[in-house]
């Protein structure tokens, strides 16, 4: 190759990396320490996205969660944005009117960007993948999931019901109506603890509400009380081996949101 052939393709290459990770830096800069939320609300350790046809494409997700993302690192390399941060659940603290945050787990988003042309790709990420803020994350939340995070001045009281689904219509009964036959656990399986949590002697409930359909199959699931330390991940593993009848209602199969507690215990 000739000096000046050289030189050039140096230049070139330079140049591109430059613009790398002037795009990648303008992004972690701006967003780097901040309390974010997720518009698809994963609760995976790591987030796939894909950049198909100049659009975001909607990642797959199997386990969802309130919770803030706070990014530390942003790198560009090989047309895989990625970043890098913790993820805490956000919880209503008990008997206080406030909101607080489970413990963190690392989480990591990875965005294929493909052939599109990274400058003009990442100055839309933060509007596409993130929230604007907090508040407007929160008013998006299903129901089941937004009552759990309302203040004790706004709950009201129990009344000691349930919702079950008929057809495409939800309707409160009574837990105490004869009709009814609350669903059943047909069979549990224990979760594994991850060495980092064996190690730091971590403990406790790893807690789940998810739709309980009328076939007894789990569906719409989110994790509203985390531990960290990979224990999220193990007690959705070990909630998948689950098997379940469904609730009953004039005996017959409804489906009903279920609250289930995964529990992690040293000896």
């Amino acid at each position: 190759m000739r000096l000046q052939s050289f030189l050039a393709f140096m230049i070139v290459m330079a140049s591109s990396a430059a613009a790398q990770q002037t795009t990648a830096g303008g992004l972690q800069k701006g967003i780097r320490g901040k309390k974010l939320v997720l518009r698809d609300f994963s609760a995976e350790p790591v987030v796939h996205y894909s950049w198909v046809d100049g659009s975001l494409a909607e990642p797959a997700v199997a386990v969802r969660t309130p919770a803030v993302f706070i990014p530390k690192d942003v790198k560009l390399k090989g047309g895989v944005l990625t970043i890098q941060g913790a993820r805490a659940t956000i919880e209503r603290e008990p008997d206080k009117d406030k909101l607080g945050l489970s413990p963190a787990s690392r989480v990591t988003l990875e965005i294929q960007l493909g052939s599109a042309d990274p400058k003009a790709v990442i100055p839309q990420i933060r509007q596409l993948v993130f929230f604007p803020d907090i508040d407007a994350a929160l008013a998006t939340l299903p129901p089941d999931i937004a009552v759990r995070l309302e203040p004790k001045s706004k709950a009201k009281p129990d009344c000691k019901c349930t919702r079950i689904r008929q057809g495409n219509t939800w309707i409160q009964i009574a837990l105490a109506d004869p009709r009814l036959k609350p669903p059943e656990i047909l069979q549990k399986v224990e979760p594994e603890f991850t060495e980092e949590a064996r190690a730091a002697r971590m403990h406790g409930l790893v807690t789940f509400t998810f739709l309980l359909d009328e076939h007894g199959a789990p569906a719409d699931l989110w994790l509203i009380h985390a531990l960290g330390l990979g224990l999220d991940e193990t007690a959705h593993a070990a909630l998948k081996k689950y098997r379940f009848a469904p609730a009953m209602y004039e005996q017959k199969p409804v489906a009903t949101r279920l609250t289930l507690e995964v529990n992690f215990q040293v000896y």
